[in-house]
C-alpha cells in the first residue's frame, strides 16, 4: 500500500503516524500487525508490505485502504479509498475432474485441465500439481510439485481399481484435493470391418460382423456392441434400434428397407455402410470399425420403362425397347401389350407367341416382331395405315416396375399400293421424233400403301393395239419410250410396287403423237395497210408429219429484243396499227424507225425454229402522235392574284407538224379544262385567280396523226414561299446532339410550314439525314429535333454543321446560314492497340493486356466506360467478360497448346466501337531459357565447337522443339545470325556446330584475339522463342600464334658462372586460344645475335659455363599448333653477380625527430653490395595487422631520399590508414631492404627504438560534482588527473579542456577542477565531460556526467489585490518572476491582524488556494472576526510561495488601496457588481 505524505502542518512540523484502515467484513479496520503506521521504516516510505493471505477476504473481493497522518497538533482527516482496487487472490478454487485419456492393462495415463478463467485459478497463475494415488490406504506422491496436466502410471495391475487425487496451486498456496477412482485396463481391440452386407427378405439388409480380437484385459468381457449406419448426410447414425431380427450380442442385425429409406435417408441404389465398435465389462469403448467399401445396395422394382419404338421389319412389325434401370435386382421378365383395337376400352392383349417376356432370347433381344396380316389386322382388329398402340413393363425379384408411356407413333399397318391419283404426263422438253418422254408422280405414304415402294410398273397403248408393260423402271418417275412410229398416237398408264405386290393402274395418259418439229415459214415481208397500220405477210411452214396449228409473230422491240406480238392459227398474215408499235412493250416511237420481225409456227409436238430476223424495208417506217410532253408546264411567276405558265415546244412531232398546243386548267380537285387551242408557248392568268386557291396545268400537242398525251401536271397555290430561317443552334448532352431553330415566316395567312430540311454538311457536301426528319411531326411543331451524335457519319473532331430551309405548299425557302459556332464530333472509340500476350500466359490461361486510349482521336472524344474482351475456339465467339474497364485479362481453363482468337472492343457514352481485328494467342509458354552455349577448342587444329543443352521446358504438353537460333557477336559488337549451313561437323538438331577459324574470320569479322560469345534460343512447335542464354563467360578467342610474353624471364638462382632461368606458363588468354605445347628460350652477349638454348615443354633452365661478370640477354617465345610468338618483352639481362647483403640489424637504429618530437626516424648503414652497386632501398613499418608495409612513399614525401640512409614519417601518419596503430607504448618495428643491379636483398629483421605515441585516450571516469561547494549559484566539479600510459597516449598531459552541454572548453588549464558560477538556472540539469591534451592534441571526451543546479527560493510574489466578491473578500497575485528552479506546489496566503499587527492564515479560508488561478475568497464576515477588522478598516493580505522542494519565497509586500470592511455603495453599484439584471415591468 503506497501513498504519498501530506502537507505535515507547518514549517518544520513532521508526520509523526500514519493509521492504515481496510475494509473488511463491511467496516473499515486498522491492523497494525500488517502495517503499522507508527513505524520508522512505513512513515518514511509511506508504504506497507505484507502478504496477501493474511487478509481475511474472499476470492475477488476488492482490497481497499484509507489512510491519515497524525502531527503534534492532532490526526488529520481520513483519505479517500484507493481508486480501481486490486481484487483478491486466493488459492486455486476450481479443479476439472481427474480423468483417464488412455492406458493398458499394466498402465494409465492420467490428465487434467489447467484452469484458466480467474474464478477457478483464485485470480493467480497455476504454479504446479501435486498427484497422489493409494491403494491400500497409503496415499503415495506421483507428482510432488510440477507444472504438467499429464502423468503415465505405470506397473499396475490388470483390472484393478485405483484411487487418486490431485491439488493446485498458486502464489497463494495449494487448493483442495479433487479424487477419482480408474481401473487398470484398455478397451476392446478395433473390431475388423463389417464382415457382410447382403439383402435379404424382399429389399431387407442383413448386417453381419466379428468379435474383437483383444477385449481389453483378462477376464473381461463383451458386454455391448454399437452399430452404426451412415446417413445420405455422411453422418453415421445408431442403428442398434432398427434390428428386426437377430441381435447385437449376436453380431447381426437385420434392417428393413423402409427403416433404411426412412431413417437414414438412403435411395435406391445406395450402399449400405455400416461401422461398429465393443464395449467391455469395465465400459470402454474401442475405435470404431473401419467402415465397409463393398456390400448390399437398397434395392426396388424396375423403373418405369421408356416407350417402345415400333419399326417396319417388311411384312412384320418389330416392337423393340430399352432396358430399364433395374434398381439392383436383374430383370427376369417383360410384359409387351398390344392394344386390340376391336375391344372395349382397356382392352389390353399379349401375344405369347409373337412376344414372349419371359423368352430368354427376347429378354437379351429387348425386342420381338408380329406379322402385320395375323394377327395384327386379322386378330387385333388394325387397318392399313393405323399406328398400333403398345406398352411393355419390366419384373426383377422385387416385383413389377412400372409399364412405358404408350406408343402411338412409329411404323404402321401396311398393304399394296393404292391407285395413283395422277396420270402420266408428256415431258415436252425431251419429247422429239421417235422418243417420248413421260413423267409419273411418285406414291408414298398411304398411296405406297405404308410401306416402301420398290419399283414402278409402265404400259403404254399404240393407236388401238393391245397394252405393253415396258422394261421394269426401277424407282425412276421419267420413263422414256424409244422407237415410237412417226405420225401414231401413244397413251400410257402406270401402278406402284411393294412387298405386298403391285397395286392398281392408273387412268391412261392424254394421247401423245409421235411427231417431228415443224419448219420456220417462209417468204416474210411487210407493207402499208392505210396510213396507220403495217401488215406481215408470209408462206406456210412444212407440217412435220402432224397438222400445223398455229403462228408466232415477233416484233423487235426497242432494246433488241423480239417481243411476242400475237399468237395465230394456220394463217399467213398479220395487220398491227403503228400506234400498237409505238407503245409499250415495242416502243417503237421514232419515227422513221425500221421494224424487224420473225415468225416460228408449231404442230402436236411444240413450236418449230424461227425465221431469221425480216426487215420492213426502208419504204415501210414508223409514224407517230406527237411525244408527250415530258415536261410540266413552268410556272413562271405567282401571286395571290395572277399565275404566269409556260410549256416548251415539242420537237418530236411524231414525223408530222404540230398544228397547236392544249392548255388545260383545273382547280382544287377539280377537272382539267382546256383554255385554249393556240400555237403559244406562255400565257398569264389573272382573271378567275382567287388567292389561296389551288391550281393544276398541263398541257398537249396536235398534229395531223392526233393529239399527243398530256404533259405531267403542275400545282401552284396562289401563295408566296417561306422567308429564309435563320441559322439554327447546335448543342450536344450525353452523346445527344440537339438542333434547334426558330420557324420562319410561312408564306400567307392560313398556310403552314409543312416541312423543314434539315442539312448537315457531311463529305464536303450539305445532306439531309433520316434521324432528324423535318417531316417529322414533333420536329415540326417543336423546331427541334434530337438525335444520337454516332448517328452522323463524322470522323472525331470533325464540325457539326447543320442549316434549316422551310417548306410550305409552295415550296422551299432559301437555305439558313450555318450555326456558328459549331460543336465537335464525337464518337465511339476509334482506335484500339493491339492486344499483347501478358506475362500472365501459361499453358492453362492466357494473359492478354491493351492500352487505355487516352488521345481524344483515338477515344472518340469522350472517355472509355469499358470494354468487351471476346476469345473463340471453333467458330464461336465467347465473352471473356462483357463489359468492365479494365486493360487486363486472364482468361482460365485453357486446353495447353491449343490455339484461341481474341479480339475486344471499348464503348464510350456513345457506344461500342468496332472489335479489334482478331488475334491468335495460344495457351503456351516459350521454352525455358536454355543454359549458356559451352566451347570447346579442338588443340589439334584450333577449330572453334559450340554446344548447348535442350531447355528444361519446351513450354507445354504435346510440343516439341523445332528450331534453334544461334548468334555470335560480330566485329560490330552486334549479334549475328550463324546458320547451320556454316557447321563444318555436327548441326542444329544434335545441339552442336563446329566453326572454323577461317568461318569466324569471314563470317563475323572476327580477326584474332577477338572473343567468340554467343547465344542461344529454341523456338517450339508453337513458334515461341525462349529467351536467349546467358551470354558465355567461358573465354574463347579466335585462335592465333601465342602473344609475345609480356613478362621477361627470371633468374632464380645463379652463381658466377651459372645463371637459373625460370619464366611464367603463358595465361590462357594469351595463348592465341589454343593450348601452349612447348617455349622456346634464347641467349646473346650483345643483344643482337641469339641462340636457342632451350626448346621443350618446361618452364625453367639452369644456364652453366658462364662468364664471370659478363652481362647476358634472355628472351623466350611460347609454341602452339599455330606456330611461335614473338619474343618475350622486354629482353632481361643478367650478371653474373648476386644481390646485395641483408642489412643487419645493428646497423639500424629509430628515435623521434622533428622540432617538437613529432615523428619518428628510422637509419641504417648500407650493406655489403655482392658486385653491383646498390641503386635502391625500401622501408617496410609493421601495421596493425601485423604485416609489414612499404613506406617508401611517405619517406619521400618527407623530402628525403632513402639513399641518405634514413626514413622519416611523422607520428599521426601511423594512426591513419594503412597503418592504424592506435595503442599507444607499442614500439614501433621497422625493416630495411637494399637492392642493386642484380636485384633485392633479403629484407632485414624487424627494429624498434621507439614507441607509438597518440592523443590522450578517452577518461575512463566522468568529472564528479563537489557538492559541498555546489549551489543554486555555482557548480563545481572535479575530474582525475592523467599521468600514465597509455592513457595520456605515452606522451605527457599539457592541460586538460572542460564542456558543459553544447559549450566547449569552457575550461582550458592544468588543473583539475572548475567552478562554474555564470548561466546557470537552478533546477536546470548540466552535462559535464572533459578531455585531456598532450603535444598531439585534444584526446576524446569523456562520458557527460549530468548534474542539476539547486533549487532555491522563489523571489518575493508582488503584493496581492483584493475585491468585493459578494459577500466574500476575494484575494488574487501573480506567480513570483521565478520559481527557484522548482515549481509551485503551495501558496501561503495571511491577513493582517488588527489586534496584533501580525499576519496570520485562517484555519480553513484561503488555507490551499488554487497554485493555476493564484485566486481564493475569504467571507467578509470571517475577515471581520477572525483578523479583529473594524469598520473601513482596510482589508490587508500578504502572499508566500512554496515550491515542490520545499523553499519559501519572502512573503510579499501586503495588499496597498485594497477592500475595506463594512463600506456601503449606492444601490445600483451593488446590484451592478453582484451582476443581477433589473428587468422593466
Amino acid at each position: 500500500i503506497d501513498w504519498n505524505a501530506p502537507y505535515s502542518g507547518g514549517n518544520g512540523v513532521s508526520i509523526s503516524e500514519y493509521a492504515v484502515l481496510l475494509y473488511i467484513s463491511s467496516s473499515w479496520t486498522e491492523f497494525k500487525n500488517l502495517c503499522d503506521g507508527a513505524s520508522s521504516s512505513v512513515k518514511s516510505a509511506t508504504q506497507c508490505t505484507f502478504a496477501l493471505n493474511q487478509l481475511s477476504l474472499n476470492y475477488g473481493d476488492s482490497i481497499k485502504a484509507k489512510v491519515k497522518a497524525q502531527n503534534e497538533r492532532g490526526w488529520g482527516t481520513l483519505s479517500s479509498e484507493n481508486s480501481s482496487p486490486p481484487t483478491m487472490q486466493k488459492p486455486p478454487i476450481t479443479l476439472s475432474s481427474l480423468t483417464k485419456s488412455s492406458g493398458t492393462e499394466s498402465q494409465s495415463v492420467l490428465t487434467w485441465t489447467t484452469p484458466t478463467v480467474a474464478s477457478e485459478t483464485g485470480g493467480s497463475a497455476i504454479t504446479g500439481y501435486n498427484l497422489q494415488y493409494q491403494l491400500s490406504g497409503t496415499w503415495t506422491d506421483l507428482i510432488a510439485d510440477s507444472l504438467v496436466t499429464t502423468y503415465t502410471h505405470t506397473g499396475l495391475n490388470s483390472g484393478t481399481a485405483y484411487e487418486y487425487r490431485y491439488r493446485a496451486k498458486n502464489v497463494h498456496g495449494w487448493s483442495s484435493y479433487t479424487t477419482a477412482t480408474l481401473t487398470a485396463c484398455s478397451a476392446p481391440s478395433k473390431p475388423s470391418a463389417i464382415t457382410s452386407i447382403v439383402a435379404v427378405n424382399d429389399g431387407d439388409i442383413q448386417i453381419t460382423w466379428a468379435n474383437p480380437t483383444n477385449i481389453g484385459g483378462t477376464s473381461l468381457t463383451i458386454t455391448s456392441y454399437e452399430l452404426q449406419v451412415k446417413h445420405d448426410n455422411g453422418v453415421y447414425a445408431d442403428a442398434s434400434s432398427y434390428c428386426q431380427e437377430g441381435s447385437l450380442t449376436l453380431r447381426q442385425c437385420t434392417i428393413t428397407k423402409a427403416n433404411l429409406v426412412t431413417n437414414y435417408v438412403l435411395a435406391v441404389g445406395d450402399l449400405v455402410i455400416a461401422k461398429v465398435r465393443a464395449k467391455n465389462s469395465k465400459n470402454l469403448w474401442s475405435e470404431w470399425s473401419d467402415a465397409n467399401t463393398q456390400g448390399a445396395r437398397i434395392p426396388d422394382v424396375p423403373a418405369k420403362m421408356a416407350t417402345p419404338v415400333v419399326t417396319d421389319a417388311g411384312l412384320k412389325l418389330r416392337i423393340t425397347w430399352t432396358e430399364p434401370n433395374f434398381n439392383y435386382a436383374p430383370i427376369t421378365a417383360y410384359k409387351i401389350s398390344i392394344w386390340n383395337n376391336d375391344a372395349g376400352p382397356a382392352a389390353w392383349a399379349i401375344d405369347t407367341t409373337n412376344c414372349d417376356g419371359t423368352n430368354a432370347q427376347v429378354i437379351s433381344n429387348k425386342y420381338c416382331e408380329v406379322p402385320i396380316a395375323t394377327p395384327l389386322i386379322a386378330t387385333y382388329g388394325y387397318t392399313a395405315g393405323n399406328n398400333i398402340k403398345v406398352k411393355v413393363e419390366a419384373q426383377n425379384g422385387l416385383g413389377w416396375g412400372t409399364a412405358s408411356d404408350d406408343c402411338t407413333t412409329g411404323a404402321v399397318i401396311t398393304k399394296v399400293p393404292e391407285k395413283p391419283a395422277n396420270v402420266p404426263t408428256k415431258v415436252a422438253a425431251k419429247t422429239s421424233g421417235t422418243t417420248i418422254v413421260i413423267d409419273i408422280t411418285a406414291l408414298t405414304g398411304a398411296n405406297a400403301g405404308n410401306s416402301a415402294i420398290t419399283q414402278y410398273n409402265v404400259k403404254y397403248v399404240k393407236d388401238s393395239d393391245a397394252a405393253v408393260l415396258m422394261t421394269t423402271q426401277g424407282l425412276s418417275t421419267e420413263i422414256t419410250l424409244t422407237g415410237a412410229t412417226l405420225g401414231s398416237s401413244y397413251t400410257f398408264t402406270y401402278a406402284g410396287v411393294n412387298v405386298h405386290g403391285e397395286g392398281t393402274y392408273s387412268d391412261a395418259s392424254a394421247s401423245i403423237k409421235a411427231v417431228e418439229l415443224p419448219a420456220a415459214p417462209t417468204a416474210l415481208s411487210c407493207a402499208y395497210d392505210s396510213t396507220v397500220n403495217i401488215k406481215f405477210s408470209w408462206t406456210a411452214a412444212t407440217d412435220g408429219s402432224g397438222t400445223l396449228s398455229a403462228n408466232k409473230i415477233y416484233i423487235k422491240d426497242i432494246n433488241g429484243n423480239y417481243v411476242l406480238a400475237d399468237t395465230l392459227g394456220a394463217v399467213t398474215e398479220k395487220i398491227i396499227p403503228m400506234t400498237t408499235l409505238a407503245a409499250a412493250p415495242y416502243s417503237l416511237s421514232t419515227v422513221g424507225e425500221t421494224v424487224y420481225f420473225k415468225l416460228q409456227a408449231s404442230n402436236e409436238l411444240e413450236y418449230g425454229p424461227l425465221t431469221a430476223a425480216t426487215s420492213c424495208g426502208g419504204s415501210v417506217t414508223m409514224k407517230t402522235v406527237p411525244s408527250t410532253p415530258t415536261i410540266a408546264p413552268t410556272i413562271t411567276s405567282s401571286s395571290e392574284t395572277s399565275i404566269s405558265v409556260s410549256y416548251t415546244a415539242i420537237t418530236s412531232t411524231g414525223g408530222s407538224a404540230i398544228t397547236a398546243y392544249v392548255l388545260q386548267k383545273a382547280t382544287g380537285n377539280g377537272e382539267f379544262e382546256n383554255l385554249a387551242d393556240s400555237m403559244l408557248t406562255s400565257q398569264t392568268l389573272s382573271s378567275g385567280i382567287v388567292s389561296g386557291q389551288t391550281y393544276k396545268f398541263r398541257y398537249a400537242a396536235k398534229n395531223a396523226l392526233g393529239t399527243s398525251g398530256n404533259s405531267p401536271e403542275v400545282t401552284i397555290k396562289a401563295i408566296i414561299v417561306p422567308s429564309t430561317p435563320s441559322a439554327p443552334a447546335v448543342s450536344t448532352s450525353d452523346g445527344s446532339v440537339i438542333v434547334d431553330w426558330t420557324a420562319p415566316y410561312s408564306g400567307g395567312t392560313g398556310i403552314s410550314i409543312t416541312q423543314y430540311q434539315i442539312l448537315f454538311y457531311i463529305g464536303g457536301s450539305w445532306v439531309e439525314k433520316s434521324f432528324c426528319d423535318g417531316t417529322n411531326m414533333n420536329a415540326i411543331s417543336e423546331t427541334k429535333c434530337t438525335f444520337l451524335m454516332n448517328q452522323l457519319t463524322l470522323s472525331y473532331g470533325a464540325d457539326i454543321k447543320a442549316k434549316i430551309k422551310a417548306k410550305n405548299e409552295k415550296g422551299w425557302s432559301i437555305e439558313s446560314s450555318e450555326n456558328s459556332p459549331p460543336p465537335i464530333m464525337q464518337t465511339p472509340p476509334i482506335t484500339l492497340s493491339s492486344l499483347a500476350r501478358g506475362t500472365g500466359t501459361s499453358e492453362s490461361q492466357i494473359h492478354l493486356t491493351w492500352t487505355t486510349p487516352i488521345v481524344a482521336a483515338e477515344t472518340g472524344g469522350s472517355f472509355v466506360t469499358g470494354y468487351n474482351l471476346q476469345y473463340q475456339l471453333s467458330g464461336t465467339w465467347t465473352n471473356a467478360f462483357q463489359d468492365a474497364l479494365t486493360n487486363t485479362y486472364t482468361v482460365t481453363g485453357l486446353s495447353s497448346g491449343q490455339d484461341y482468337q481474341f479480339k475486344y472492343r471499348a464503348k464510350n457514352i456513345h457506344g461500342w466501337g468496332s472489335f479489334s481485328s482478331a488475334q491468335t494467342f495460344t495457351a503456351c509458354q516459350a521454352p525455358s531459357k536454355p543454359a549458356t552455349v559451352v566451347f570447346t577448342v579442338v588443340a589439334s587444329n584450333a577449330n572453334v565447337e559450340l554446344s548447348w543443352s535442350a531447355p528444361s521446358s519446351i513450354g507445354g504438353s504435346g510440343l516439341t522443339i523445332s528450331a534453334y537460333q544461334i548468334v555470335i557477336k560480330n566485329n560490330q559488337a552486334l549479334f549475328q545470325s550463324l546458320t547451320s549451313t556454316l557447321c563444318s561437323e555436327g548441326n542444329f538438331n544434335l545441339r552442336k556446330c563446329t566453326l572454323t577459324q577461317a568461318q569466324l574470320t569471314s563470317t563475323f569479322g572476327l580477326t584474332t584475339g577477338k572473343k567468340v560469345y554467343a547465344q542461344v534460343r529454341a523456338q517450339n512447335s508453337k513458334s515461341m522463342w525462349s529467351e536467349y542464354s546467358d551470354v558465355n563467360t567461358q573465354e574463347v578467342k579466335i585462335a592465333a600464334v601465342p602473344l609475345k610474353p609480356n613478362v621477361a624471364p627470371y633468374k632464380t638462382a645463379g652463381t658466377s658462372t651459372s645463371i637459373t632461368l625460370n619464366w611464367n606458363t603463358l595465361p590462357a588468354y594469351r595463348n592465341g586460344g589454343v593450348t601452349i605445347d612447348k617455349y622456346k628460350l634464347e641467349i646473346s652477349t650483345d643483344g643482337s645475335s641469339y641462340s636457342t638454348i632451350y626448346d621443350a615443354m618446361g618452364t625453367s633452365y639452369q644456364k652453366t659455363g658462364l662468364t664471370t661478370g659478363t652481362k647476358y640477354y634472355f628472351r623466350y617465345f611460347s609454341h602452339n599448333c599455330l606456330g611461335y610468338s614473338a619474343s618475350s618483352s622486354p629482353v632481361i639481362t643478367y650478371y653474373a653477380a648476386d644481390v646485395p647483403a641483408t642489412i643487419l640489424t645493428a646497423a639500424m637504429s629509430m628515435a623521434y625527430a622533428g622540432s617538437k618530437t613529432k615523428d619518428v626516424e628510422m637509419s641504417w648503414t648500407a650493406p655489403a653490395t655482392q658486385g653491383s652497386a646498390i641503386s635502391e632501398y625500401k622501408v617496410k613499418v609493421k601495421i596493425s595487422t601485423g604485416d609489414f608495409m612499404d613506406v617508401t612513399q611517405e619517406c619521400e614525401e618527407y623530402e628525403e631520399s632513402l639513399t641518405e640512409l634514413k626514413c622519416t614519417i611523422p607520428m599521426k601518419n601511423l594512426w591513419a590508414s594503412p597503418f592504424l596503430l592506435t595503442t599507444p607504448g607499442v614500439p614501433i618495428e621497422f625493416k630495411v631492404q637494399a637492392k642493386n643491379g642484380i636485384g633485392w636483398g633479403t629484407l632485414s629483421s624487424a627494429k624498434s627504438g621507439v614507441n607509438l605515441q597518440t592523443k590522450p585516450q578517452k577518461p575512463t571516469s566522468t568529472p564528479t560534482n563537489d557538492a559541498a561547494s555546489t549551489t543554486f549559484e555555482q557548480i563545481k566539479v572535479d575530474w582525475t588527473a592523467i599521468s600514465a600510459s597509455p592513457a595520456n597516449g605515452d606522451s605527457a598531459v599539457t592541460q586538460y579542456v572542460l564542456s558543459v552541454g553544447s559549450l566547449l572548453n569552457v575550461y582550458q588549464g592544468s588543473a583539475t577542477t572548475h567552478t562554474m558560477t555564470s548561466g546557470l538556472t537552478p533546477g536546470h540539469d548540466y552535462q559535464f565531460r572533459y578531455a585531456a591534451e598532450n603535444k598531439y592534441g585534444v584526446g576524446e571526451f569523456s562520458d557527460a556526467i549530468t548534474i542539476q543546479c539547486p533549487t532555491t527560493s522563489p523571489t518575493q510574489p508582488s503584493a496581492p489585490t483584493t475585491v468585493r466578491d459578494g459577500e466574500n473578500i476575494k484575494v488574487c497575485w501573480n506567480a513570483p518572476s521565478s520559481t527557484g528552479g522548482a515549481s509551485i506546489v503551495e501558496y501561503q496566503v495571511e491577513f493582517l491582524d488588527y489586534s496584533d499587527s501580525t499576519y496570520k492564515s485562517h484555519s480553513t479560508n484561503c488555507v490551499e488556494p488554487d497554485i493555476n488561478s493564484r485566486c481564493c475568497s475569504i467571507p467578509e464576515t470571517t475577515v471581520k472576526s477572525f483578523f479583529n477588522l473594524a469598520t473601513n478598516n482596510e482589508v490587508k493580505a500578504r502572499i508566500t510561495a512554496i515550491n515542490e522542494d520545499g523553499h519559501e519565497s519572502n512573503p510579499s509586500d501586503p495588499t496597498t488601496s485594497g477592500v475595506r470592511v463594512n463600506q456601503q455603495f449606492p444601490l445600483l453599484t451593488y446590484l451592478f457588481m453582484q451582476k443581477l439584471s433589473i428587468q422593466k415591468k
